[in-house]
């Protein structure tokens, strides 16, 4: 039995590839349709199974007209591959192309990562429009947390047996790696959101050369996008800061495991911050996760004005320097793959009969 999974970023891939090679396990050929959302090479465990690749095509921009080109994708590779199913993750523009292409092709759609929302749907857009809308139209939803599910459930999204609650995916591909390290005197900067203001980038960045480097950290780490390309040579011309553009994941995870206390707006950073103990100031107003901002976690919302957030950032930074020794994964977070890979299984089977 076939089923296919749309993958159009790096953070897809990333949350998808321990849940496919689980999917193996139990017969079900998993068919990987590479959309041309995202510039990035198909890590090496996935290049054993079917490939159907658009990554190549164009990209275009503004939300419909790629919405319009990546459902065309999705929906072709689905009755090229003949799939019972399609898996989707998240709420990117791939993710969201799946779910209407489950709705064409007839169908059932699997999302993971469901259920995650933020105050507004217009913050961050368009993905929380997206995952919301997704959620509408899933056959079957995998939460990450009992908040998840009930929102769901307020929604009118779940019926009897159709959705399930287990751990995030991130925790199994970090544990796959064996990420580990010793902490050292940097911190780390990561900012990609279009809703974040490049001026409150630059401010932040200013913030912690002025105030926290030679305080509390040697160096600050900021890592380089494509969000911020055109201010590449501002940023270059800050002062005491190391600029660096995107590297392998496993030396990504190295630098944030070794970290004093990491910034960033990313979602995904936060579950591997939380899954290091590593301290993290999401550099948002708001977050889909709020369950990461609990006692689970060492994790503070700051909003976009460093002057305002600096007492938290001082306090944060100076709690940091108090930690010594190795970060090494909370082992007890993983095994969210194997159990989503199990439910497909069993909800394939059923429709097939």
């Amino acid at each position: 039995m076939k089923i296919l999974i749309p993958i159009g970023t790096l953070a897809e891939e990333v949350k998808l590839i321990d849940v496919i090679l689980y999917l193996e396990r139990y017969n079900i050929n998993p068919i990987i349709c590479r959309t041309s959302q995202g510039k990035f090479r198909l890590a090496e465990e996935l290049s054993r199974f079917d490939l159907i690749d658009y990554s190549d095509n164009k990209y275009e921009i503004g939300i419909l007209t790629a919405a319009r080109r990546l459902v065309g994708q999705v929906s072709a590779a689905a009755r090229q591959s003949g799939s019972a199913a399609i898996a989707c993750v998240g709420d990117t523009t791939t993710a969201w192309s799946a779910a209407i292409s489950a709705q064409e092709e007839g169908i059932p759609l699997f999302h993971i990562e469901a259920g995650m929302r933020a105050p507004s749907i217009t913050s961050p857009f368009p993905e929380e429009m997206f995952r919301r809308s997704i959620d509408l139209l899933s056959t079957f939803h995998i939460a990450f947390d009992k908040v998840d599910l009930m929102n769901l459930w307020r929604e009118g999204c779940l019926r009897d047996d159709c959705a399930i609650l287990t751990n995030s995916t991130v925790y199994d591909d970090m544990l796959r790696r064996q990420t580990w390290s010793p902490i050292k005197e940097h911190a780390v900067v990561h900012v990609h959101r279009r809703e974040t203001p490049l001026s409150a980038l630059i401010c932040l960045i200013n913030t912690l050369r002025e105030k926290i480097i030679g305080n509390y950290v040697d160096d600050i780490y900021v890592v380089n996008n494509r969000r911020y390309a055109c201010a590449e040579e501002k940023l270059k011309k800050i002062k005491d800061i190391i600029l660096i553009n995107p590297i392998e994941r496993h030396k990504f995870l190295r630098l944030i495991a070794s970290s004093r206390f990491v910034v960033s707006d990313s979602g995904t950073l936060q579950e591997e911050c939380a899954a290091f103990s590593v301290p993290h100031l999401v550099f948002r107003n708001e977050t889909e996760r709020p369950y990461l901002l609990s006692h689970n976690a060492p994790a503070w919302l700051i909003g976009h004005d460093p002057a305002a957030s600096l007492p938290i950032i001082r306090g944060v930074a100076r709690y940091a320097r108090e930690q010594i020794g190795v970060r090494k994964l909370r082992q007890e977070w993983a095994g969210g793959s194997e159990k989503i890979a199990n439910f497909i299984f069993k909800k394939i089977s059923s429709v097939g009969r």
